[in-house]
């Protein structure tokens, strides 16, 4: 594909392939799916996440959030989830494929835990609901050692 120097060019061909074959991809074609990979982190210095967003074209985007609040590590994982679930949604994506650190988020969303706390019946609510404009998603918890690049921009 030649981009002729317009930007994006890799994502607005796969919204067109997405749309075009809207009624096989599934069934006899596959889609790419965009990634998202979270962390959350609470200390001392204060609370934060990061998110890194991979587009099918192979780009990253990082970023390093820095929350003005105190939070558990979980709390903290939600937080940056969230804010990443409203980007991808504000470029349309359809599939996501995320992968978080945090055990207890993951099954929470995989409605496999309840949860119980106020503050983070909140967040799954928030997170449920975003997720439900999406065609598709599957979330996975990925330990600390494949992470290092999302769990240091958690920590900025």
């Amino acid at each position: 594909m030649m981009s002729f120097g317009f930007k994006n060019v890799g994502a607005t061909y796969q919204r067109l392939v997405n749309k075009v074959f809207k009624h096989q991809i599934g069934h006899n074609l596959e889609a790419y799916v965009d990634d998202l990979l979270v962390d959350g982190s609470s200390g001392e210095a204060g609370s934060g996440g990061g998110i890194v967003l991979r587009s099918p074209d192979g780009s990253t985007h990082e970023h390093s959030i820095a929350f003005s609040f105190l939070a558990s590590n979980n709390k903290a994982e939600y937080k940056a989830l969230l804010v990443g679930l409203r980007a991808f949604q504000a470029v349309k994506a359809e599939r996501l494929y995320i992968l978080a650190k945090s055990h207890l988020v993951v099954h929470q969303v995989n409605r496999q835990y309840a949860a119980k706390d106020p503050r983070m019946v909140l967040y799954l609510k928030a997170t449920n609901e975003i997720l439900a404009s999406f065609m598709d998603f599957k979330i996975a918890q990925v330990p600390r050692a494949p992470n290092t690049q999302v769990d240091a921009l958690s920590k900025l």
